[in-house]
């Protein structure tokens, strides 16, 4: 699996302060390997935040489930619009069959506070995140992507508890996201299988192993179903 994100021991520490990351977001460093003369093409792609950046094993789980290589631009910290420039970044060494994304986490966290008592302020920052993915996916479809799975939120925990109302006013507002399209796009609700302390990690916030084996296994039953392998 290419990982093509920067990372560091403090990507652990995350939940200490959401906005030390956010002003890095979606920064990715290219393999100098690659150019666009010897990859014009992926078959999939994943793009978005710390769940899929902090520990890796959804994708390198679904690369031993699917027997391809999947290139990964997700970093730690990622905003939408951090996520929205990895597409961009990714389409310099040419265009996916498949995007596997998530985005707007960290939208709410870096607003802790409005999002805790869910404000309208939040609200705005949740519909703005939206907003931009539906405009990302509708790129994507002209670009000629043929397949969108956009992993959707769990309810965090510890620290960063107390985020529940606007957890489900994203995942409400998530369909949106797909509705403008007529390519194949799906949000995966991770909600019901992400209850319990064995699936999410000490900080409250990042899947734990189990977790992220368990959301690759959701996106992957989505892919099968839908013949994208």
């Amino acid at each position: 699996m290419r990982l093509l994100f920067t990372t560091g021991v403090a990507g652990a520490l995350f939940f200490i302060d959401f906005r030390l990351y956010a002003g890095s977001a979606g920064v990715v460093v290219h393999d100098q390997v690659e150019t666009s003369e010897t990859r014009a093409t992926t078959e999939t792609l994943i793009i978005g935040d710390s769940i899929f950046a902090l520990n890796g094993l959804i994708g390198s789980t679904l690369e031993k489930l699917s027997s391809q290589d999947i290139d990964s631009y997700a970093g730690i910290g990622a905003v939408m619009s951090g996520i929205v420039r990895q597409y961009q970044r990714s389409r310099e060494y040419g265009f996916a069959r498949t995007v596997i994304m998530n985005g707007g986490g960290n939208d709410v966290l870096t607003n802790m506070g409005p999002c805790r008592a869910f404000t309208q302020s939040c609200v705005a920052v949740i519909d703005s995140a939206i907003n931009q993915a539906a405009d990302l996916v509708e790129q994507m479809e002209s670009d000629g992507v043929a397949s969108i799975y956009y992993l959707g939120y769990y309810y965090t925990t510890g620290l960063a508890s107390g985020l529940d109302q606007a957890i489900d006013y994203a995942m409400l507002r998530m369909p949106d996201i797909c509705a403008g399209t007529q390519i194949r796009c799906e949000v995966i609700d991770t909600r019901d299988a992400m209850q319990g302390g064995s699936t999410i990690s000490w900080d409250g916030i990042h899947p734990s192993r189990a977790g992220s084996i368990k959301m690759a296994g959701l996106l992957w039953e989505r892919m099968q179903a839908n013949g994208t392998d």
